[in-house]
Formats: C-alpha cells, structure tokens, sequence
C-alpha cells in the first residue's frame, strides 16, 4: 500500500511539473504575442546621417523589424537577415534592423565589423523594443500592409519568414526562378482585380521579364551602397544579373492568358524563353469557344444553302475573275525579259548580306542577327501573310537559291538561248509528287531549334540548297529542283491553292487552235515552262513557279494575271493525292509542334530541341514525327471512316473521302500559320530595325537605329488577331468542306449528312487550336 502511495506522489508531482512547464511556455509565448493582432504602436528612428524612418513613412508596404540587441547571439542573427535582403528586400517590403541599447555610432561599428550591405539602426534607450514587449533578443517583428501586427518571435529564417511575411500580404506573391530558358514556376495563376507581386531571380545568365498585355519590364540595380533596388525598367535597363532581384508590381485588370517574355538576350533559344500568367476569369478565351461552336453551326446553316454552292464565303461568284494584264503597263511588265531578273537580282543582293551575317554571327544568339531575322522573322511572315494568299507562288519567281542552276543551263542571264545545257534528264516518274518534298521538308524541321537560333545553322541550309539546286540543275531539266525537292515549294505550292491570283490561259479555243504550243516548248522571245507544265491547260496554281516565261513565249497575248476569289483551286479535282493529304497535316502539325516547344513554357521540351542531349533531341524528333505524320492524320481519318459509315453510300471509297475533304483543311492550316507568324512579327519584330543598321554586328549604324531596343509591338492585340485568324479559317474550310462533299455527292442531303462529321472534327480542332493560343 505504501509503496503504491508513493508511485501516486510521484505521479502528481510530475504531472505538476510537467502543467507548470507548459504553464509557463505558454504564458511566455502568450507574452510574446500579447500584441499580436493590434496596431502597431508608432515609432521613429534615425540614421548616423540624421534621416529618420518612422512607421507611418512605411505606407502600405509590409514591415519586417529585426530587434537585437550587442550580443554575439544578435549578430549572429544580424548576418542571418541579410538572404531577407537579397531574396526579397524589393520596394513592396521593408527589413528593418535595430540594435536596442546602443547608439547609431556602435550600430555603425557592428554593421562594418559583420560587413554587412544594408543599415542598422541604434536604438539607445530601448524604446522600440518596449514598445513591442520585447524582453529577449533577437526577435523578428512582422507587421502587415495595414500596419497589424502579425508576428513576434524568435526570427526562423529566411524561408519561414518569407512565408509569413506573405501570408499577410494582399498581394498574390510569386517568387520565379530565371534560367536558360525558362522559368520557375513558369505558369502563374491569378484572379481578376488581384495585385500581384512578381520577384524574379536569375540562376545563370543575364535574364529579364517582360509581361505581354501588361507591358511590364521588370529590372533590379544595386545602388552604391550595396541596397537592392527595384522597379520597372526603361528600354536601357531591363536586365536581371545572376544574383539580382527584380520585381513588377501590377493589378491584373484584364483576364486571360498572357505570355512572359525574357526581355534581355540570355542565349540563342532566348526568344523563346517564356512563361505564362493566367489571370481569371479568361473571358477572351471562353468566349471563342463559344463563338467556334456559334461559326461553325451558322457556316454550316449558311453555306449549305443552294444559293452559295457556287460562291465563296457567300459572298463572292467563284467564276469571278479581274484581268490584270488588261492595263498596256502590266502587260509589257510580264513580256519585258527584265522582270523578273530585275527582282532576283535584287534578292541575290539581301540574300548575299544575308549570308555574310549567318557566317560572321556564327553560333551567336539569332536575335540580333541580320540573317535570322530577316529571313525568319519577316521573310517567313510576309510568305505566310501576304505573299502566298495573294500573289501565290510569287516568291519561286524571284527566289535567289537556284539563280546558279539556272544560269548553267541558259548559259546567260537576259538572252534566250535555243539550247539548254546540262544532262536535262527527266525526274524518276516516281518521286514526280510532294512525297520527297514531304520528307525534305519535316527533315529540315527537326533542325528547326538551330536554323532560327544559330547564324551558322541557316548559313549551312542555304549552302546546300544552293549546291543541290546547282547541281539539280546540271542532271535534270529546267526547274526540277523547286518543283521535287525544295522544302519551301511544297507548302507554297499546297496554300497557293488558296491565293488571290492566278496565271491562266484567256481563250482556250486560242490555245487549242495553236498548233506549236510555244507556252511550253519555248521560242526566241523566252523559254518553254520551266516548270514542266502546259500553261494553256493551267487549272491549279499549285505548281506554277509564275516566272513569266509563258507571257513571253506566248504570240497570241493569251496568257493573263487574274484577281480572283481565294481557295477557288481546291475545289479542282486534278491531281489531288495522298502527297498533297500529308502535306497538308505536315504543315498543320509542324506549326502545333513549333508553338509548343518554342512558344510553350517547358524549359524541358526546348532542353529536347535544343540538343541539350542527344536522348533529348531524339525524344523532340520522335515526339515530332509521331503527332505530324501519324496521330494527326489517324485523328482526321476517325472522322472520315464515321463519315463513310453514317453516309451509307458504298461507290465513293474511304481513300477517296479522306484525299478531297483534307483540301477543306487548307484555309484553317493557313489561318493557323498566320496566327502562329503573328505571335513572333509582333514580339520580335523590332529587331528589325537594330540589325538594319548593322546588319555584321560590326559596330556599324547604317539608319541611325543600332541602339533601338526590342520592343514588342501591340501585344495585347496578338490574342484578337490569332482568334479571328482562326474563326476565318474555320469558317472557310467549312465553306470548301461543304462544296467538296456536294462534288462527290449528287443528292445534297447524302452530301450534308457525310460532311457534318467532318464539320464537328473542323470546329473540335479550331477548338483546340484556341486552347493552344489562349487557354
């Protein structure tokens, strides 16, 4: 019994020793945090240069004060606080540290003793510390952007600091990470009205931020005596070194999806280092939804009516043609043997500086690069933009690249002679197509990341295509090089299709009572087609290089430039294929793969593109290949079989419905490569006008504009313009779509019914299109 007694007292004492322990730790902490919650007593202290900062100097801007006081523990500390200022001592918040029980002069001393970059302050009488009932040191101090107090106690760090300090904040705080060539996080999600702080730090290299819509530079200097200092840059300083913070500060007052550029030159894939901030709700892009479902129901309804079978868009007669060459001045243009050497000769001369470039910018960073721009940036555009929709294959009758080949075989420039030079051998029928195109071209593509990165990898491509051009031209005859092997006729030749103008023959009873076909074997005024075509039967521009000749050759004028409507070509049943089908995906499946590795976030899928490793790059090439050549066709092609199924019509084969209704997809693909060139014109365009002037980088400045800085144009237009780009597209190939199906079906209800699959799969891709650009 005893001994039992004895186990209960010792029981008891424990346990009230263990209550009066947690008593008193809670008591101590209850004491630390007594004001925890309350207004922050105001305060005011001065520097050894007289400068006071007071509490009520610090508006809006949340606080943390660091109360030490001469102990070695406290400076301890002291030297701790300063990762608070290289991470995060922007202008949004405030570190203050104070030493209690000392004068300004000993805080100068500890400050140069522990060589610290930032002020201390001496607080001689201890004032602070007792006015926020502060009895040991050091202590951390946290009050918020309304001056409440949030925190007292011990000071646990820079993370777990940082961490309290924003929960306090009414900021949406993002501390990102900048390194070649992303950013981490490099999504940021944030609500309509939030204000957002963005802290950018960089790793490696000399980075920046600039935030499309927004248009937010973002920068960070220190100042000379060590403080860091932040804010928005001006076009001169919008840099972030490695170690240096950088910091935008912004109410998210439109919704949507807005890209993050890097706004200083880190490395060749520097164009495409890019984040996204997402800002909800993101209307623009709900709304396109709607309006995909909304154009595609109502271009269905309208374009199937009887009344615009034969009219484009509803709008315009598809017989319609305007004779250019009508005008004496346009007409003696297409005759004159001057044009168009006149306008080679004047590619050859920017080609030629281009080529100087690509070879002295060597593996430099593109965006400064003369050739890099001009041909990537605007040629590319302006070929997408302007030169294919409307003039067709314009660009082949100008093209430098197989001038060389050309000149071997006429052995001349300007006069025609009887005889061409050369083995003038016959392509193997085989391969008389789009499939080398094909692969030549996707080929090219794998290479994509270094030709629009690295001068010397541009420098190379046009040095083989000129040898092969050369080359082709000494074995084959005329223009067989751009009609089966260059990659850039492939796709002009497809969207020509869709083009503005025509080559055509005016009078077929002319050209039919014409016995000797000068169009096409040549005569002493100009060669016979040297893209191996009859002009006087010409119905697609597909393979028409328009370089003229036929103007020439022709003793009747009969030959003639036609305005016409657009997309009237794909509606010609000759010589479609599966070659032209896979060129038509190639083309769409390259720009979604372009647009996620280059204009997406991943760091790691542009580490693949980039070569990083070689695993890496055979992953971007697989990756590639397998969506372009396989899934996207095989995705279609669920569409077509439903089609065919639901249809109930057995004399019209699968292969048949798959080749004519993949032409309806040309207007969305070409629209979809306009939205793609639009979102690289308007970002980087403005390199433009700095590489004009010193086109070598040798330090020339030709314009007067070789300090001009990048500077994105109209940004928060790109998203508009890509929608309606993409709406357009989709209406159109809706258009083309319903009139392929009513070729192949005579009854419009068997020809409705077979195109609705193919309809919803336009409007499900447009979709995704714009959750691509937008979502």
């Amino acid at each position: 019994m005893k001994m039992r007694d004895m186990v209960k007292k010792k029981v008891l004492l424990l346990s009230i020793l263990f209550v009066g322990l947690a008593a008193l730790g809670v008591s101590r902490y209850a004491t630390a945090n007594s004001i925890a919650g309350k207004n922050a007593p105001e305060f005011t202290i001065a520097n050894a240069n007289g400068e006071n900062i007071s509490l009520s100097s610090l508006n809006n801007r949340p606080i943390l004060l660091l109360i030490a006081d001469d102990s070695e523990s406290s400076q301890e500390h002291l030297s701790q606080i300063s990762e608070m200022y290289d991470h995060y001592s922007a202008s949004e918040l405030k570190i203050v540290p104070i030493v209690s029980g000392v004068d300004q002069s000993r805080a100068d001393e500890i400050r140069d003793d522990l060589w610290l970059p930032y002020q201390i302050y001496g607080d001689p009488s201890g004032e602070i510390s007792k006015l926020y009932g502060i009895e040991k040191f050091p202590q951390a101090v946290i009050i918020d952007n309304g001056h409440i107090i949030r925190y007292v106690g011990d000071y646990t760090g820079k993370d777990d600091m940082t961490k309290r300090l924003f929960k306090w904040m009414d900021e949406k705080v993002f501390m990102i990470t900048a390194r070649q060539w992303e950013y981490e996080p490099n999504i940021i999600e944030v609500n309509k009205g939030d204000r957002v702080l963005i802290q950018l730090r960089s790793e490696d290299v000399t980075h920046g931020m600039y935030i499309d819509g927004y248009e937010k530079f973002v920068t960070a200097y220190r100042d000379v005596n060590g403080e860091l200092i932040t804010g928005e840059a001006d076009h001169e300083n919008h840099h972030i070194q490695p170690g240096m913070l950088g910091v935008a500060k912004f109410t998210a007052d439109k919704g949507g999806r807005f890209d993050i550029r890097c706004a200083s030159t880190c490395g060749p894939f520097h164009p495409y280092m890019k984040g996204r901030l997402k800002v909800a709700p993101n209307t623009i892009y709900h709304m396109s939804l709607f309006l995909t479902a909304l154009v595609s129901i109502f271009s269905i309804y309208l374009f199937s009516k009887e009344k615009n079978r034969t009219r484009i868009l509803g709008l315009m007669p598809m017989e319609w043609r305007f004779d250019l060459t009508q005008y004496s001045i346009v007409r003696k243009l297409t005759k004159s043997r001057w044009v168009p050497f006149i306008f080679i000769l004047t590619n050859i001369f920017f080609f030629t500086v281009i080529l100087v470039a690509d070879y002295t910018g060597g593996v430099s960073a593109g965006n400064y690069n003369f050739g890099i721009m001009f041909v990537w940036i605007l040629w590319y555009a302006l070929l997408m933009i302007v030169l294919v929709p409307v003039f067709s294959r314009v660009w082949c009758m100008t093209c430098p690249l197989p001038f060389f080949g050309d000149w071997f075989q006429r052995s001349g420039l300007l006069k025609v002679r009887s005889k061409l030079l050369g083995l003038n051998k016959k392509f193997p029928k085989a391969l008389r197509n789009m499939w080398l195109v094909n692969i030549i071209f996707i080929g090219t593509t794998y290479a994509n990341g270094y030709l629009t990165t690295r001068p010397i990898a541009s420098f190379i491509m046009y040095a083989i295509i000129i040898v092969l051009a050369t080359v082709t031209g000494m074995v084959y005859e005329k223009r067989t090089f751009c009609l089966y092997i260059c990659p850039v006729g492939g796709f002009q030749g497809l969207y020509s299709n869709m083009a503005m103008t025509e080559i055509r023959a005016k009078d077929k009873e002319i050209c039919k009572n014409h016995k000797q076909k000068t169009c096409y074997i040549g005569n002493e005024d100009g060669y016979g087609c040297p893209w191996l075509l009859t002009p006087f039967n010409l119905d697609r521009n597909t393979y028409c290089g328009m370089c003229l000749e036929c103007f020439k050759t022709c003793p009747y004028d009969n030959m003639v430039i036609n305005l016409r409507p657009p997309g009237v070509d794909v509606l010609v049943d000759n010589k479609r294929g599966l070659d032209e089908s896979w060129k038509s995906f190639i083309m769409i499946g390259c720009a979604i793969v372009f647009f996620v590795f280059m204009n997406g976030p991943w760091g790691a899928l542009k580490g693949w593109q980039n070569a990083n490793t070689w695993s890496g790059y055979a992953k971007y090439v697989l990756s590639h290949s397998i969506f372009t050549l396989l899934i996207l066709p095989f995705s279609y092609g669920v569409f077509v079989y439903i089609s065919k199924a639901i249809s109930g019509v057995k004399d019209i084969s699968y292969k048949k419905l798959f080749v004519n209704y993949s032409y309806c997809t040309l207007p969305l693909g070409l629209m979809l490569w306009i939205a793609f060139s639009l979102g690289f014109l308007l970002p980087n365009g403005s390199y433009l006008i700095h590489v004009a002037s010193d086109p070598f980088a040798w330090g020339w400045n030709l314009f007067g504009t070789a300090g001009f800085q990048w500077t994105p144009f109209l940004t928060w237009l790109l998203p508009y313009l890509q929608v309606a780009s993409l709406l357009f597209g989709l209406a159109f190939s809706i258009d083309l779509g319903i009139k392929l199906s009513r070729q192949m079906f005579e009854n419009k209800k068997e020809a409705m019914v077979n195109f609705l699959p193919i309809g919803l799969y336009l409007g499900l891709f447009t979709a995704l299109l714009i959750n691509m650009f937008l979502g």
